[in-house]
């Protein structure tokens, strides 16, 4: 495989499943730190070429939304497709500034309890913790048949993962 090429869950084409980045790959992450143009240049590219309804931003507590730029890339590519596509990541990085996220990029902000939560007006993922006013997913749940999590604000609820159940 070519080194400066991303990798997007092709699995999910021929599956019917949402479409995913992981930016955990280590192709993907050497490809963001050494030509971040190519880098979103191939997400575009990707969301416009097959126009999925959802995409999932794959992050995890060691490869989180990197820094503003990255989030400020993402909404980008929200916003250019909007009539056509959601977006949803998963981020425990709050010193980032929010204001300009699109409303088809769905972003939710993991805490650990809802009094670490900061105040910020997004929607929150806890695990295994209950809380009133939030959607359960539990071990069986996938997001390929649940979609819930896109539309959280609109909603107005938090997604609780069940203990063992990780969205991000």
């Amino acid at each position: 495989m070519a080194k400066d090429r991303l990798i997007i869950n092709k699995r999910s084409l021929k599956l019917g499943d949402i479409p995913s980045l992981t930016l955990s790959k280590p192709e993907n992450i050497s490809l963001l730190v050494t030509n971040h143009l190519m880098y979103w240049n191939e997400v575009y590219n990707f969301i416009f070429l097959v126009k999925p309804n959802l995409f999932k931003y794959c992050t995890s507590k060691e490869y989180n939304i990197v820094d503003q730029s990255y989030l400020d890339n993402m909404s980008y590519v929200a916003e250019a497709s909007k009539k056509f596509s959601k977006f949803l990541v998963f981020t425990s990085n709050f010193t980032l500034d929010f204001s300009d996220v699109p409303d088809n990029l769905s972003v939710v902000l993991v805490v650990k309890t809802f009094s670490k939560a900061p105040n910020i007006k997004l929607p929150l993922a806890l695990t295994g913790i209950y809380a009133t006013n939030s959607i359960h997913c539990k071990k069986e749940d996938t997001c390929d048949t649940c979609k819930k999590c896109w539309n959280l604000k609109t909603l107005n609820k938090n997604v609780v993962f069940e203990d063992g159940v990780y969205g991000y």
